[in-house]
C-alpha cells in the first residue's frame, strides 16, 4: 500500500500560507487533495485486483469440485451440475471506475501545479513545473484515451465494449497500457517538490505580497 500524502496541521500552515497571492492557497490545497485522491484510488484497484484473483480461484476450486462430483456420477443431481466460471461484473465496473477516476486525479494535479506556477511567479515553481510537465504524460494520455473510448462506446455502430487489465503496476484499457505508478510518482513529486519550496521561502507578511 502507498502512503497518503499527510494532510498538515495547524503547525504547518505557516508553510501553506507562503504560497502567493492568498488565492492560490485553494490551488495548493487542491493539489494536495487530488494527490490524496490519486492514492487511495491506486490502493483500491490493487484491492479490488486481488478480489477479483480471489474470487476467480474461488469459483475454479468449485468448479473443480462439482468435476469430480460428475466424475462420481453425481452430476444427475441439478444442484451438483459445474458451475460456470465467469468474472464478476461488479468488481470489473469498480476496477474501470478506479482506473478513471486515478488518472483524471493525477492529471488534475497537474493542472493545479500549472496554475500555481502561473500565479505565484517563483522561478523555482515554474522550474519545478517544466521539469515535471513531460512526465505528467502517461495521466494526460490515459485520461484522454479514456475519454475516447467512452465517446465511442455511445456509438451504437462502432460496438465497443470498455475491458481493463491490471498487472502489477500496469493498467491495460482500450487496447492501450500505462503505468499507473509513474503516474502517481510524478503526482506526488508535484506536491512535495512545491511543499518544499515552501517551507524554503521566507515568510511575508500578507500585506506585501502582490
Amino acid at each position: 500500500m502507498v502512503e497518503r500524502v499527510p494532510i498538515y496541521d495547524n503547525r504547518d500552515l505557516q508553510h501553506m500560507w507562503k504560497i502567493k497571492p492568498l488565492e492560490a492557497f485553494e490551488l495548493f490545497a487542491g493539489l494536495q487533495n487530488y494527490v490524496n485522491y490519486a492514492i487511495i484510488e491506486f490502493n483500491r484497484y490493487h484491492a479490488t485486483e486481488e478480489e477479483l484473483n480471489e474470487d476467480m480461484r474461488q469459483k475454479i476450486r468449485q468448479a473443480e469440485d462439482k468435476i469430480e462430483a460428475a466424475k462420481r456420477g453425481e452430476f444427475l443431481n441439478p444442484k451438483n451440475a459445474p458451475l460456470d466460471v465467469g468474472v464478476d461484473q461488479e468488481l470489473m465496473h469498480k476496477r474501470i471506475l478506479d482506473h478513471t477516476f486515478f488518472f483524471n486525479c493525477c492529471a488534475i494535479a497537474q493542472d493545479h501545479l500549472e496554475k500555481i506556477a502561473e500565479v505565484d511567479n517563483d522561478p523555482k515553481i515554474s522550474a519545478l513545473w517544466a521539469g515535471l510537465k513531460p512526465r505528467f504524460k502517461t495521466a494526460n494520455d490515459a485520461r484522454n484515451h479514456f475519454e475516447h473510448i467512452v465517446r465511442d462506446t455511445t456509438n451504437p455502430k462502432l460496438n465497443i465494449r470498455i475491458y481493463a487489465n491490471v498487472s502489477g503496476d500496469e493498467i491495460d484499457f482500450g487496447f492501450k497500457r500505462f503505468n499507473a505508478k509513474d503516474a502517481l510518482d510524478v503526482a506526488r513529486e508535484a506536491y512535495e517538490g512545491l511543499l518544499q519550496i515552501l517551507i524554503e521561502r521566507p515568510f511575508e507578511p500578507p500585506a506585501s505580497r502582490t
